[in-house]
């Protein structure tokens, strides 16, 4: 296994969580290595196997919880939005698998400048507020939401963490419920890509397990660093964190 692999590995691992298309990331760096988008698009999609397993394992608590209410039909409000959403975003985000290839990344680096320009306000009008985001229980219009904008972050460039935690951010949830909502949301939809696009994997068996062993360690640490963050910090300290790294992961996939 060569240093590139492993920087792509690392560069998977890390940004997956934070308001960065990691996807787009993986695939701008790959590009500048000599790597076909393709190519690069199906192997970062398997390496979500990874992710996804690196979340489930520092919320498993919560995951077990979910999914004991969902066998016992234990729904209440959280649970049904959550399920809502989910189905939401295999909707949007099937289809947009297939189809991605036509459509440009540039959609996805104007969405998530929006996005970080939107948390870059809301933070400046908290802070002369001197407020904090303090709605605990999400409606059931913004998990559909939610779920749309995860759909759409099957196509590069797309920030699925910048675009949900944004948005939960922006109506005013906790920092915390905005984190932990979007990582449970990403556990069923990264665990499905990762298996189904693990079949079209071009590289190596042995480069592949490495790949993922990798992603595992830097994405539990990466999603860990956020989770503490949303529990620690003043809300408007949050979003301000969000909404710059949004903005400069926006321009530079434009520049490139």
């Amino acid at each position: 296994m060569d240093a590139s692999q492993i920087l792509l590995a690392i560069v998977q691992g890390l940004f997956e969580w934070w308001p960065v298309s990691s996807s787009g990331v993986y695939i701008l760096i790959a590009k500048l290595m000599g790597y076909g988008v393709k190519s690069s698009y199906l192997n970062v999609l398997s390496l979500h196997l990874a992710s996804g397993l690196a979340v489930t394992t520092l919320l498993y608590r919560r995951a077990y919880r979910l999914t004991v209410d969902f066998v016992k039909l234990r729904w209440d409000p959280f649970l049904k939005g959550y399920i809502i959403s989910l189905i939401t975003s295999f909707i949007v985000g099937v289809p947009l698998y297939y189809a991605y290839l036509s459509v440009t990344e540039l959609y996805g680096s104007i969405a998530l400048l929006i996005i970080g320009l939107g948390l870059l306000i809301t933070t400046i009008i908290l802070f002369l507020k001197h407020t904090s985001g303090g709605r605990r229980e999400i409606a059931l219009r913004d998990w559909i939401i939610v779920g749309i904008l995860q759909g759409l972050a099957v196509l590069p460039g797309f920030s699925r963490s910048g675009l949900t935690m944004g948005y939960l951010c922006l109506m005013g949830y906790k920092a915390d419920l905005c984190v932990e909502a979007s990582f449970l949301l990403a556990i069923p939809v990264l665990l499905a890509a990762g298996i189904y696009n693990s079949l079209n994997n071009m590289i190596a068996i042995s480069n592949w397990i490495i790949s993922l062993v990798i992603v595992y360690i830097v994405g539990i640490l990466s999603a860990k660093t956020l989770l503490e963050l949303a529990r620690r910090i003043r809300f408007y300290y949050f979003t301000l964190i969000l909404g710059i790294l949004a903005v400069l992961g926006a321009i530079l996939q434009l520049l490139a």
